[in-house]
């Protein structure tokens, strides 16, 4: 049996002092290149540097490593508000001491020429003195800040740290009530201009955004996954959502803008996004892998299970549906390289109480109807068991497949759905859960899914034979039915 090619065939992730970012469900790479569609703001002070791998592709941005820089990375196209999107990155802060400041995700409703403030500021508060000049806040922007030093008497005076001095914080930069009132010159001749929150402030007026201060780390040296998703109302509005997770403890934030809202803050439906990042006396290395880009590829991927009574053996189907929409996508899926498409790399994922069904020649078949088939086969280190069937075949089971079959999508006008089913068999009793189902992927992009499996119950309770009683066998008094009746 040829084992399917390992995805970093497809994504080989550069050598150099950064672990490769790996998604924690699957073990599949968690990055995917940008080139062509992400670029650092060039003309800035000390730009941020692109990592590439050996193959030339840019997997990684360093947004700062040094003292006294600032750096930015910005789409080479915009969003549309009107219409929904989702995207998800990864960033990477080393440990050490003395470490700072951070770096913020941004969307900007023009692309900016310049990276605003410095050290604290993060790119976007209004900020010191820089070159002799007072820094405006960035425009037309929302932003959320990863702040990984308390500067606490200057832009960190309104927030209520915790054991980690660190906190993530969302808001609007350049809008009314977001930075507080100077706080006057410091020593330095600096002058402070303190974020304003809507919660946890010293002043009178409420502020704008919000924040939510750390007890662990964002900087230990490790991957930290942010996952961003707008969900467009249709009328120019919509909500704005994102997770941060740091070890177990995860920001998690919901903010709903109606169309007046998307205009104040970015004057217009469309923005540009990406991260700014700047650096004071302290220094870190501040580094972005991109997952899932929005608006490069509109695709996804979605699993289910028919849900019903299931007992133990039962033989199932997990149902998978990739989609492609070339015309919101701005490449094909995968990318062609020397004008071929090459296929997508899938790994599959059932629930801890199922198993993927093995045939006997060692291969998983996928159905996708009309009598054609993929075929996909077992990792390698994956351990295949052995269980019976409700009608007593022997069943060989795994909980993770692979395939490197999976078609490509090419670019042009139509809309593309591949369906398939895989099956599995229900093999101890167990909840119902709901978890990873995947991720199929190419050089340029990835689609994850989840699904959610029904419990496994236990057989009910069944005779073998007509029950027969007997009372009162050989000399022992014999009971009556009344008797029983009457306890």
């Amino acid at each position: 049996m040829v084992q399917a090619a390992p995805a970093a065939d497809y994504l080989p992730w550069l050598t150099g002092s950064y672990p490769e970012p790996i998604d924690p469900a699957t073990g599949l790479p968690a990055f995917v290149p940008f080139e062509e569609v992400m670029s650092p703001l060039s003309g800035t002070k000390d730009s941020s540097k692109v990592l590439t791998n050996g193959d030339g592709n840019h997997v990684a941005v360093k947004v700062t490593d040094g003292p006294t820089q600032s750096g930015s990375i910005w789409s080479t196209y915009t969003l549309d508000l009107t219409k929904s999107f989702d995207a998800r990155m990864n960033l990477y802060f080393n440990s050490g001491t003395d470490l700072g400041d951070g770096m913020a995700f941004v969307m900007s409703g023009a692309k900016p020429t310049q990276v605003y403030g410095i050290g604290s500021a993060l790119g976007i508060w209004r900020s010191q003195l820089r070159d002799g000049a007072k820094m405006a806040a960035l425009p037309k922007s929302f932003a959320i800040a990863f702040d990984t030093t308390d500067n606490h008497d200057r832009q960190d005076h309104n927030v209520v740290q915790k054991g980690a001095g660190q906190y993530v914080g969302w808001g609007y930069p350049a809008q009314p009530n977001q930075s507080a009132k100077s706080l006057g010159m410091l020593g330095t001749g600096l002058e402070d201009l303190p974020i304003q929150w809507a919660s946890g402030n010293s002043y009178g007026d409420p502020g704008l955004g919000g924040y939510q201060a750390l007890d662990n780390a964002m900087t230990d040296g490790t991957w930290h996954p942010l996952h961003i998703h707008w969900e467009a109302a249709g009328d120019g509005g919509g909500t704005f959502s994102f997770q941060f997770a740091v070890g177990s403890e995860v920001v998690d934030q919901s903010l709903t803008w109606s169309q007046d809202d998307v205009a104040r803050y970015f004057d217009g439906t469309t923005v540009y996004w990406g991260f700014t990042g700047t650096a004071g006396a302290y220094v870190e290395d501040a580094v972005v892998a991109f997952q899932s880009i929005p608006g490069v590829l509109d695709n996804g991927m979605t699993a289910e299970v028919t849900q019903g009574t299931v007992y133990p053996r039962s033989v199932l189907s997990q149902d998978y549906t990739i989609t492609y929409d070339p015309n919101a996508s701005l490449q094909a899926w995968p990318q062609p390289s020397g004008g071929q498409q090459s296929a997508l790399y899938a790994q599959l994922l059932t629930g801890s109480h199922y198993g993927f069904v093995v045939a006997n020649d060692g291969n998983i078949h996928l159905d996708l109807g009309g009598g054609k088939e993929l075929l996909a086969d077992i990792p390698a280190g994956e351990q295949p068991g052995d269980i019976t069937d409700r009608a007593g075949n022997s069943v060989r089971y795994v909980n993770k497949i692979a395939l490197d079959t999976v078609p490509p999508f090419p670019k042009n006008m139509t809309v593309q759905t591949l369906k398939f089913s895989a099956p599995i068999i229900a093999r101890e009793v167990g909840g119902a859960e709901t978890v990873s189902a995947g991720t199929v992927i190419g050089n340029n992009g990835q689609a994850t899914a989840n699904v959610s499996l029904p419990a496994v119950v236990p057989e009910p309770l069944t005779l073998d034979a007509v029950p027969s009683f007997k009372f009162g066998e050989g000399d022992a008094p014999k009971i009556t039915v009344g008797e029983l009746i009457d306890g």
